[in-house]
């Protein structure tokens, strides 16, 4: 009795006791979800019967559509939104604000530290700043969007750092989310005060020193050495070789006491493995009975170098020894190639450099690995502690202010050196450092850790080799009681000093600094405060709000420099609930066909009033991309009518409750509610998201669309199979299901209908992504069909999406397969259904495609669900398998049957007259059509 805890499958809505990875009804996989049962024994209740209706006197009852303004939207709802309807929007219906291909982000849960196209490959997690806690915490991502070429601004901060987006990107500041076209020089924006995230791929630690010594003093080219002068790094140093087997030579230079360590093979050894080398080849040529010329001849290499191998002096490269090995047809396996690699000129220690990518890098050009990021806490601690020991330094002034640097002449390098420093906590500034060596112009960059608490933070943290009296000093010096920089500051502004009154209740600011032990100035109230002056108040005067602004992630870093950068393909991920993400160490913002439908509905031209609610961002978030869709609003918001926001309003709530009441208070006309699994039901004891959840809240939005006339609208995730994330009930229960998707790589959106109770579930609409939203494409045809020449393999057909024709071009690859099997590969187009078409052009054609690679694409990302392009694909191929190219302006269309016979496709006269508009002037299409008028030149097929 009481609460218990069951397993819902979310494909078949299947309930179990206990926990299996397949459902036992459906059979499928990873589809159970937990949730809970009230099993309290309820009384029974008996019900009053109803008075029924008979069924001659209900009135017949017309649905007046409501029209969105958005013809694509409402031709695929069958005219518009019906009342009383509850739609389902499923997919990724946002338009995110872009980044550069280049902007580096971490994945928390394995170190990466990668550019941002590699998400599009793996959906990583991301760090994101959680606003209501202000920390920062590890985010799966839910979609990458391709957002295509744009124009960049970059912004460049006091710290170093740089960022290189779209003007309407936003930042987050002091006073919440700006766009970056909309800040100015000196404006303070978020980066992170620590990213506490390591990896726990480790390697060897020679390996890891070995890397840091050749990212320091060390030449990685042609020769691997090292120059030191610290006692601890030349001991080192002598470890390394001997992990890695070889020899170290070391060579000192007068009057100095540096000396350079250069890494070699180990006397005698690459001699024993070129007589080995030497030895196997020569085996293999007494065993294929050849002379030594005429194996020369037969792999065209030189007779003396031949010479030279057999005996010993010298090895082939690894392309002269496969010709050797082929014009014998013999194949002696890995190992000669090995020994070959053994005899040649690498040392170990240069392979393994070349192995990661680091080895004749220039110092102006080098990097720290992908390897290195991947790392344990511990590791990453000893690669930075010989990197500092290499080009760092520790100083204290007169003033004894303490210091730590690292400088390099790479800035790719410094800025790595900055992050991995950010996981340890520590904020260093990056500055270029602009002087003359040997009187040419050299640029350095320098990485600046300051105060005395943090460099003595460091040295026990991190470690440092030599600068034996500055570390002495150092420990000499007591801690400071104020801070000894005052960079890591928190804006404030009337607000906060009026928050503070209300807290500490009026006091004077003499009582208050005696209270927390600080000094706070009136005359400063207009500057920042030091977190510590902050911190000191949290805890004199407890209160949310101070606590949530001292111990916060955030540094409020402050913008130097705001460039064009001219135009760059760009990019973004949807993150949810935060809806943010860290770029480049810095916290920027990401992102609907919703707020479009909500902003055109409460226009001034359709005045319909509109109840937007979000659980996901807060209603400043909402404001900023309402203010995109709208650039004229910014100009018109003392007027609210002109513009249309005095019809719309904004619920930021999470309970599904207080939603409904609202909703049944305010009567919109339309009311939008984004996302169903943010939403939870106070009747149900489990988490937002869950399947009891979803299924509670969606009858609650349900029960009050039917009794108030009022249509809502939801959204709800989709899963990596592209489903609506939540039990399979959830699109069973509402009215219409609509899916929002399209290429990750290209910019234009499909909506599609797969459920609608009151229309036509085969309409489609298509939308094109812009900075301004999305926007409708009037001629779907011209965004399918390719702008360059005919070639072979393409050809262009015409299908149909509900009541709508539209060109599509298919394009085919067919060559010579290199594999044991040929490869059939499709994009767009149904796998099963090409293996079936190449089986009838083998069969009923006598085409030889048994040893012929297949490929099949539909240009544009679209995925055909008709059989009326089998005529077309097979066409494609045949031009692609004979090199020839169908003449321009063809059009070809027709079903295929296993016989050969083209079969008639449905409203074909349509599929004509759309090829006419774009002018066309043949048609290739079944012989049952030739009663058909149309000014194309037809061609019958039977």
């Amino acid at each position: 009795m009481g609460i218990q805890t069951i397993y819902i499958c979310s494909n078949c809505d299947a309930q179990s006791l206990k926990w299996a990875g397949r459902c036992s009804e459906c059979g499928a996989w990873g589809t159970l979800s937990e949730s809970v049962k009230d099993t309290t024994e309820k009384k029974a209740v008996k019900a009053s019967a109803e008075t029924t209706i008979p069924f001659g006197e209900i009135q017949s009852a017309t649905f007046p559509r409501i029209k969105t303004g958005i013809s694509e939207l409402d031709q695929v709802l069958g005219g518009g939104i019906v009342p009383g309807s509850l739609i389902l929007l499923g997919g990724e219906p946002g338009i995110g604000k872009c980044v550069t291909g280049d902007t580096r982000l971490l994945d928390p849960a394995t170190g990466a530290f990668l550019p941002i196209t590699s998400w599009q490959r793996d959906k990583r997690s991301v760090a994101s700043l959680n606003q209501q806690t202000g920390g920062i915490e590890s985010q799966k991502i839910s979609f990458f969007h391709n957002q295509g070429v744009q124009q960049i601004f970059e912004v460049k901060t006091r710290l170093g750092k740089s960022l290189k987006c779209t003007g309407n990107h936003p930042l987050l500041t002091p006073t919440g989310w700006k766009q970056v076209s909309k800040l100015l020089i000196g404006d303070r924006i978020a980066s992170p005060r620590a990213l506490p995230y390591f990896g726990n791929q480790a390697l060897a630690e020679h390996k890891i020193k070995l890397i840091a010594y050749g990212l320091s003093d060390g030449s990685i080219g042609k020769q691997i050495s090292v120059t030191a002068m610290i006692p601890e790094i030349q001991d080192d140093l002598k470890l390394i070789a001997d992990q890695f087997g070889v020899s170290l030579t070391i060579h000192g230079k007068k009057n100095n006491r540096a000396k350079t360590f250069h890494f070699v093979q180990k006397k005698g050894e690459r001699k024993r493995w070129r007589q080995l080398f030497a030895k196997i080849l020569c085996e293999i040529r007494k065993t294929v009975k050849l002379s030594r010329a005429e194996w020369a001849r037969k792999a065209r290499v030189s007779y003396g170098l031949l010479n030279s191998w057999e005996r010993g002096g010298c090895v082939p490269s690894r392309e002269a020894l496969e010709r050797l090995l082929n014009a014998i047809k013999t194949d002696s396996g890995k190992d000669i190639y090995l020994l070959r690699e053994s005899a040649c000129e690498k040392t170990t220690v240069a392979t393994y450099l070349e192995s990661i990518g680091l080895r004749h890098k220039k110092a102006a050009t080098k990097s720290v690995p992908e390897c290195i990021f991947l790392l344990p806490r511990q590791q990453i601690s000893l690669f930075l502690k010989i990197l500092f020991s290499c080009d760092g330094s520790v100083y204290i002034n007169k003033n004894d202010q303490a210091g730590i640097s690292y400088c390099t002449i790479s800035k790719v390098l410094a800025q790595d050196i900055q992050h991995l420093l950010l996981r340890f906590g520590f904020i260093a500034k990056l500055r270029i450092k602009k002087m003359r060596v040997a009187n040419k112009p050299y640029t350095a960059y320098e990485l600046q850790i300051l105060g005395i608490i943090e460099v003595k933070r460091f040295i026990n943290e991190i470690g440092i080799w030599g600068r034996d009296e500055a570390k002495k000093r150092l420990c000499e010096l007591p801690d400071p009681k104020i801070p000894s920089t005052h960079r890591d500051t928190v804006p404030t502004n009337s607000f906060f000093w009026k928050t503070l009154e209300k807290i500490n209740g009026g006091i004077s600011y003499k009582e208050m600094s005696r209270q927390c032990g600080i000094t706070v100035h009136t005359g400063r109230l207009t500057q920042p405060l030091t977190r510590k002056t902050v911190i000191a108040l949290a805890d004199t005067f407890p209160s949310e709000y101070l606590y949530k602004l001292a111990y916060n992630d955030i540094y409020w870093d402050e913008i130097t420099e705001i460039l064009s950068a001219g135009e760059e393909k760009t990019y973004d991920i949807t993150v949810p609930f935060h809806a943010n993400f860290i770029a480049n160490d810095l916290i920027v913002h990401n992102s609907s066909i919703l707020l479009q439908i909500a902003i055109n509905l409460a226009s001034e031209k359709l005045q319909a009033s509109v109840l937007y609610c979000s659980g996901e961002e807060s209603a400043e978030q909402i404001k900023m991309r309402y203010d995109r869709f709208c650039p004229s609003s910014r100009e018109q918001s003392r007027d609210p009518d002109r513009n249309g926001i005095s019809h719309l309003s904004f619920l930021g709530e999470t309970i599904a409750e207080k939603i409904t009441s609202t909703i049944i208070a305010e009567k919109p006309e339309l009311a939008i509610i984004d996302s169903i699994q943010t939403i939870s039901s106070m009747a149900v004891p489990s988490e937002a998201g869950s399947v009891a959840q979803v299924r509670a809240c969606t009858v609650q939005f349900l029960e009050t669309a039917k009794k108030n006339g009022i249509p809502i609208i939801i959204t709800g995730h989709v899963t990596k199979e592209g489903m609506v994330a939540g039990p399979k009930t959830l699109e069973h229960l509402v009215d219409t299901v609509l899916y929002l998707e399209g290429d990750a790589a290209l910019h234009f959106r499909l909506l599609k209908t797969v459920k609608n109770r009151f229309g036509s579930t085969n309409e489609i609409g298509i939308f094109e992504m812009s900075d301004t939203g999305l926007r409708e494409v009037e001629n779907p045809s011209e965004i399918f069909i390719s702008k360059t020449t005919s070639s072979p393999g393409t050809v262009t057909t015409v299908v149909m999406e509900g009541s709508r024709a539209f060109l599509l071009q298919v394009q085919a690859l067919v060559s010579k397969t290199y594999f044991g099997y040929p490869q059939r590969r499709s994009v767009g187009f149904d796998l099963n259904r090409l293996q079936l078409l190449i089986a009838v052009m083998i069969k009923r054609l006598g085409l030889n495609l048994g040893d012929q690679d297949i490929h099949i694409n539909i240009v544009g990302g679209f995925k055909i669900a008709e059989t009326a392009c089998d005529l077309a694909v097979i066409a494609s191929i045949i031009s692609a398998y004979t090199n020839k190219t169908v003449a321009s302006g063809t059009i070809i269309f027709g079903e295929v049957g296993l016989s050969g016979e083209v079969r008639a496709v449905s409203q074909m006269e349509k599929r004509l007259k759309e090829a006419e508009k774009l002018g066309f002037t043949k048609a290739i299409i079944p012989a049952s059509g030739n009663k058909l008028s149309s000014k194309l030149q037809l061609q019958y097929i039977k």
